[in-house]
């Protein structure tokens, strides 16, 4: 079970035997990591980025390594693009969410091995 955690301290009530890994969306919690970790679950970032931004090269490389950082400093397993943003077929923000996403997961798994890119 992929979990989408908001912040507070719900996560006390999770099942724990059914999650596989919790996506933080809420304000960073280190006791959530460690004890989603305790229990084999793996703890990924929101990675929340516009649409607009992510067709300029040198916006999306500085935000894929802004959040590389973050995942390592925070020992999170990976990260969850969410682009809540319309985009149209074979335009420039089409071909552009193709990269970030390719470029995302080349820079995690090169810096974090094993580590898990989703988008949604």
């Amino acid at each position: 079970v992929f979990v989408f955690d908001v912040g507070g301290k719900t996560w006390k009530n999770y099942n724990w035997s059914l999650i596989t890994t919790v996506a933080t969306f809420g304000k960073y919690d280190p006791e959530l990591m460690c004890y989603a970790h305790s229990k084999g679950c793996r703890v990924v970032l929101k990675g929340d980025i516009s649409v607009k931004k992510i067709i300029d090269p040198a916006i999306r490389a500085a935000w894929i390594n802004q959040q590389v950082d973050l995942a390592k400093v925070q020992y999170m397993d990976g990260i969850n693009i969410d682009i809540e943003q319309e985009i149209n077929p074979f335009s420039a923000e089409y071909y552009a969410l193709t990269a970030l996403v390719k470029e995302t997961t080349d820079a995690f798994h090169q810096e974090i091995p094993g580590s898990q890119v989703k988008i949604e």
